[in-house]
């Protein structure tokens, strides 16, 4: 049901040619997080459960990777939004599921 949140993974392989060390530390975090909540955690359904659980972490990893696109001129606030967004998600999943 939720496998497709694992489809955002192969935008880095396809756009980019080296990673930084913070590009790599995203890489496993969004992992992580996709295998956790894929097997490990028991999430209700429901559209609106479905929606945080993972538009916001696909989008936040969408964000981090092409941050041009939601404002040209400002790329780091754009990729810590991503990041935070991401982990805390990843935090409020771990508690309530």
């Amino acid at each position: 049901m939720i496998d497709p949140i694992f489809l955002p993974l192969i935008i880095p392989f396809l756009y980019r040619s080296h990673f930084c060390q913070k590009d790599i530390l995203i890489n496993i975090l969004y992992l992580t997080y996709c295998v956790m909540v894929t097997w490990i955690s028991d999430i209700p359904p429901g559209p609106r459960i479905g929606g945080l659980v993972a538009g916001i972490p696909m989008f936040a990893y969408v964000a981090y990777y092409f941050p041009e696109l939601f404002d040209p001129r400002e790329q780091y606030p754009t990729e810590n939004l991503a990041v935070t967004a991401l982990i805390a998600v990843f935090i409020i999943v771990l508690i309530c599921c």
